[in-house]
């Protein structure tokens, strides 16, 4: 995402968007019928045409509320300003114009619909009452619960402590010109397309390969269990190379089938390789994620796998690849770090970029501490990707160039 720096304040800030969706196993034509509920009533409810950036306040979890006046009432004073505003005023106008109310008048907020999960009953709503973009805009949620205005220096501790109520970045600010529009959604139309498509997507079989102690191997557990993030993705299957790791616990627990495939038992590591790549294809694997699996893959598997084969590294790629990104990082001096999900090649962390999150670097981070905190964007990062990839939006073409699908 650009960074754009805000007239008046010379300071860059980015909108956020905790969402809180019901979870249920209840599913009616692919849509959850509690989420169909919620949303009737926010949007039947209101008497006022307040919008969405009114009405789905309403009926928003008083532990996200609690939680945000607990956190940063003092501390973050610019999301105590936007969370009262769109939790008082009461003469309506959606996002399209109720986010100006908090706005200066030379700034404009940019939101692209892609970078949020736009539920399909909103294009269900869209179609059977043959809503207009426009109006959905202004009076439907259409994936957002609440927007926050955040600097960047505080996106980290916004996005690590929402992330339980679906925080993720959803847009910009940017300079705006005399008598320009406030706010711009760019793609709504194509996501509400795409949207349409997601619930006749058949779910894609995925396993976890890991050494470790499996966080992210949770944070994929619980992303694709989530009927309201639309994944289209069962995690089926967790293999370690490590009997003792700690996410075979988190498989067992959550009923996944585990394997365990000792390198040091096998004469190389394409013997090791193809016990692994024949368990895949007994289970009938179509991606394969590597979650902190310490092991390099031979050519073989990689070639065997591409295009369904993605692994998640510690840093902002091409930056610091290989082991011990976190203290490269500190000894470049780096203002901020992140993480990267990319398409595994023949390199080492070289392979097509498909998302990327950013944290800041402290000026008194120690290794530990910068890597707890790329460790939270990872657990934001790699479910994100994951979606793009069993949904189809992205795809490895066979030159190894990323194509995109709306």
């Amino acid at each position: 995402m650009a960074h754009v720096t805000a007239v008046g304040s010379c300071r860059t800030y980015r909108a956020c968007c905790p969402t809180q969706c019901a979870r249920t196993s209840t599913r009616t034509g692919g849509t959850s019928t509690r989420c169909v509920r919620t949303v009737a009533s926010v949007t039947h409810g209101a008497r006022d045409g307040d919008g969405q950036l009114h009405n789905i306040p309403r009926v928003l979890p008083d532990a996200v509320r609690a939680h945000l006046n607990a956190h940063w009432r003092h501390e973050h004073p610019c999301v105590r300003t936007v969370a009262s505003v769109t939790h008082g005023a009461r003469d309506g106008g959606g996002q399209l114009h109720d986010i100006p109310r908090v706005l200066p008048d030379a700034v404009r907020a940019l939101l692209n619909a892609h970078w949020r999960h736009v539920h399909p009953v909103f294009a269900w709503i869209a179609d059977t009452g043959a809503v207009e973009d426009e109006e959905m805009l202004r009076t439907f949620n259409c994936g957002l619960g609440m927007v926050l205005i955040v600097a960047p220096e505080n996106q980290a501790d916004v996005m690590n402590s929402l992330r339980g109520f679906g925080a993720m970045v959803v847009g910009s600010l940017q300079a705006r010109r005399a008598g320009g529009e406030r706010v711009l959604v760019d793609n709504f139309a194509s996501a509400l397309d795409f949207t349409r498509r997601v619930p006749l997507l058949p779910n894609k079989r995925v396993a976890v390969l890991v050494s470790g102690n499996g966080s992210n191997l949770q944070a994929l557990v619980e992303a694709a269990r989530e009927p309201a993030l639309c994944t289209c993705a069962d995690i089926a299957l967790v293999i370690s190379n490590r009997a003792d790791a700690y996410a075979l616990k988190r498989a067992a627990a959550a009923g996944i089938p585990s394997l365990v495939f000792n390198h040091k038992e096998y004469s190389s590591r394409e013997e090791f390789d193809r016990a692994i790549s024949e368990a895949l294809e007994k289970h009938k694997i179509d991606i394969v994620c590597l979650a902190g699996f310490l092991r390099i893959l031979s050519a073989e598997f990689v070639d065997k796998w591409r295009g369904r084969l993605v692994n998640i590294h510690p840093s902002l790629l091409p930056r610091h690849p290989g082991l011990h990104a976190q203290r490269q990082c500190l000894a470049a001096g780096d203002t901020e770090s992140g993480c990267t999900v990319h398409f595994v090649d023949h390199g080492v962390d070289t392979g097509p970029i498909i998302t990327q999150e950013r944290v800041p670097v402290l000026k008194d981070d120690t290794e530990e501490s910068l890597s707890e905190r790329i460790h939270q964007a990872e657990h934001r990062a790699y479910p994100r990707a994951l979606r793009l990839l069993a949904t189809g939006r992205v795809r490895l073409a066979a030159d190894g160039q990323l194509i995109w699908h709306s």
